[in-house]
């Protein structure tokens, strides 16, 4: 990895701190317009429901609904499944460390 400088690392906080505050004006206005989406998927899945339909087109979009499997693979569901010891030894050989790198806002 190249070197980073105290110029560049300068002028990447200006940009930051310029870019931010639209890209949260963005994100704001699309979270708004997400819960309206959202809510009107909700009626077409309950229409869907009621009329016991697989498919729904609504535009250029089609919602559909099936019936699927689905194993769930949690660390709680394999501790109650497999004897401890070999719970100990699968999280033992399947360990892995890496760094978090987090951006935490003051505001």
């Amino acid at each position: 990895m190249a070197t980073i400088t105290v110029e560049k690392l300068e002028e990447a906080k200006k940009l930051y701190l310029e870019t931010t505050p639209a890209l949260m004006e963005i994100r704001e206005k699309a979270a708004e317009k997400s819960k309206i989406i959202s809510a009107q998927k909700k009626i077409f899945k309950a229409y869907m429901k009621q009329q016991k339909l697989t498919s729904l087109p609504v535009g250029t979009t089609t919602f559909t609904m099936e019936e699927q499997e689905k194993v769930a693979c949690t660390m709680d569901n394999v501790e109650k499944f497999f004897p401890s010891e070999l719970v100990v030894q699968f999280k033992q050989n399947n360990k892995k460390r890496k760094v978090a790198f987090k951006e935490v806002r003051d505001d």
